[in-house]
Order: structure tokens, then sequence, then C-alpha cells
């Protein structure tokens, strides 16, 4: 009778060392899906903005209406004021541009930069 010695499956260390790894990745995800939540809420109301703006807005007034959508969403990473607003041959664009930044562990951060245009032709 030839008796079999192999193992199967992972070891009570492999166990572990795949926890870490998966507690880990969840940190990160925790920390960073925040951040991409409230980016897509910001540009929400930018879209939303933008496709309510009459060719007589100005760029005052889109500031104003942003604010208000930015104080009922909740958004506090960027002010209106920091957007770019612009209307070149009476194109209104809107260019989103800031950072993100979240504490991660101890003194390390993640920074997230988000850059996009509203509006405009194709790009």
């Amino acid at each position: 009778m030839a008796m079999r010695h192999t193992q199967q499956g992972m070891t009570m260390i492999g166990w572990l060392v795949l926890l870490v790894l998966i507690g880990f990745l969840t940190l990160i995800a925790l920390r960073l899906i925040p951040g991409y939540m409230e980016f897509y809420t910001i540009l929400q109301s930018v879209e939303s903005v933008h496709g309510q703006a009459t060719p007589e807005s100005t760029p005052a007034q889109i500031r104003g209406d942003l604010s208000k959508r930015f104080v009922v969403n909740d958004i506090e990473s960027l002010s209106p004021s920091e957007l770019i607003i612009k209307r070149e041959d009476g194109v209104l664009t809107i260019h989103v541009l800031y950072e993100y930044r979240t504490p991660m562990m101890g003194n390390v951060d993640a920074v997230i930069v988000f850059d996009r245009m509203v509006g405009g032709g194709p790009r």
C-alpha cells in the first residue's frame, strides 16, 4: 500500500497573508470611493447647470447656480469660484480641475486629480 503524502489547501500563514491583503485593498477602496462619488456629483451638477444655461448667462450667474447645487449636495472639496467658465464663439465650456486629498494611514495621503471639460465641441 502506498501512502499519499500530498498537502492540499492553504496553510494558516497563507490565509493570514490573504486576509491582510484583502484588508489593505478594502482600506484603500473605502478611502478613495468617497472622492469619486463626490466628483460624479460635481459633474452632474455642472452638466445640469450647463444644460440650463442660456446664451445670456454670465459666468457669475452660472457660479451662483453651481453654488446653490453644491450646498444642497454638500460639496466641500471644490468651490464654484475654482471652476474655469468660458464662452468662446457662443459656446459655453466649464472646466472642472481639482485635487481630492484623503489620508490613508499615518502621514501617507492619497491624491486624486480630476480634470473634466463640460460643454464645447467634441474632444
